[in-house]
């Protein structure tokens, strides 16, 4: 699709003096069978996104979680990885089909932050 959006992302210190050394972003993606005719698109989109926070942080140590749902939340596919090293997402990794099981994944994200 010619008509991607470009992912806009913010990294904002919140005061000048801040000590702030890390930050872990955690995303969820549907993956559910509705996303296949965009699924290329989602995968830009979220390849840019991570470009973008790579960019935006680099003086922060940026790690990455990706949680990805259809029928029920996958396996988490990327965990704490530096937003450097995520491997950009392709027709092979992303691969829709099932139902949508979007506050399961919310649930396992956070269950995972807690840790």
């Amino acid at each position: 699709m010619s008509d991607t959006k470009e992912a806009k992302v913010e990294v904002k210190v919140i005061k000048e003096d801040s000590k702030i050394k890390r930050i872990h972003v955690g995303i969820i993606l549907d993956r559910s069978g509705s996303m296949y005719s965009i699924a290329e698109e989602i995968c830009q989109s979220f390849n840019s996104q991570i470009n973008k926070i790579d960019e935006k942080s680099k003086d922060i140590d940026t790690d990455v979680t990706l949680v990805t749902f259809s029928n029920e939340v996958d396996k988490i596919d990327i965990f704490a990885e530096p937003a450097d090293a995520v491997v950009e997402l392709n027709s092979e990794t992303y691969r829709p089909d099932g139902l949508t099981a979007l506050y399961d994944a919310i649930g396992e994200l956070v269950e995972r932050f807690e840790k």
